[in-house]
């Protein structure tokens, strides 16, 4: 039997600074806390990544929230970034994978907030775990959510094409001439960098969870939480008009519409994105 100092060193070594590594299913799971210790008391937001991307995509949004009181997960999902396993090719497995890391880590009060691949898991979470998800955010999502075959064809081949069309449609005009509030950084190039950074077979589990995933619109009801959509004016792979079902099935939702913004939101529009969520948590009490 561990002794408690034993038990608290061996915590210590998988939390450093703005890092997290938790075992799940006895595979290490990562995530950043936002530069801030992870604090179960606090009130949570967990960030869940689109297909084939990691943590990093929060950046702009997890150090802002874990440096004003929350408590911070900016997960790589299983498979994904410093994650090990293999990802889930179907959403339902993969929230409750979430619900798993949820007790694990003993905590109760939770806004989750997911983008595209993210924001069908995080629907589903809010689901699951009702009892603990006071809020849910979704950034890029439609129902359905489509893929086309030769953008999943090419995922399953591990073409470069399939992550050529991903970066090319996932982003508004404007940010494919240069836009970046970080001087210096391209966002194109970077989304390709990121692509190409997972690992084969990554992309098509991704991709064939988004198809196969085909929960219909009375289910929706089961979501009680005050629900945020936020949407691209400008989102290609999943527009706005198609949120309709979501919104008109969900009992607190509301959408947004970001300006001049495609379909990777909180990297084309953080500031404005990062604002969104920050009003919206602070009138969760009131949202109808």
């Amino acid at each position: 039997m561990m002794t408690l100092k034993a038990i608290f060193l061996k915590r210590l070594k998988h939390h450093k600074g703005n890092k997290m590594f938790i075992k799940i299913n006895h595979e290490n799971i990562f995530f950043s806390t936002g530069g801030k210790k992870f604090d179960k008391e606090k009130k949570c937001i967990i960030f869940l990544h689109g297909a084939a991307m990691d943590h990093t995509v929060w950046s702009q949004q997890s150090r802002y929230f874990a440096h004003n009181g929350y408590s911070v997960i900016s997960l790589d999902l299983r498979g994904h970034g410093k994650s090990e396993g293999n990802p889930f090719k179907n959403i339902i497995e993969s929230a409750n994978w979430i619900k798993e890391i949820i007790n694990y880590l003993d905590i109760d009060d939770i806004t989750i907030v997911g983008h595209s691949l993210g924001a069908l898991i995080s629907l589903e979470v809010s689901k699951l775990c009702s009892n603990v998800i006071s809020g849910l955010v979704m950034i890029g999502i439609s129902h359905p959510m489509l893929v086309s075959n030769e953008l999943l064809d090419s995922a399953k081949s591990n073409s470069i094409d399939a992550l050529k069309f991903i970066t090319k449609w996932g982003h508004s005009n404007t940010s494919h001439i240069g836009q970046n509030i970080n001087p210096g950084i391209w966002l194109i190039g970077s989304a390709m960098k990121l692509l190409q950074s997972s690992k084969a077979g990554v992309l098509y589990a991704d991709l064939y969870s988004i198809v196969k995933y085909n929960e219909g619109k009375n289910n929706f009801d089961n979501i009680l939480c005050p629900t945020l959509v936020i949407c691209g004016t400008d989102d290609m792979m999943t527009p706005h008009k198609n949120t309709t079902v979501l919104l008109d099935n969900i009992k607190k939702a509301k959408k947004v519409l970001i300006s001049h913004c495609g379909h990777m939101a909180m990297i084309e529009q953080p500031d404005k994105v990062r604002s969104e969520i920050s009003l919206f948590l602070n009138n969760l009490n009131s949202f109808s």
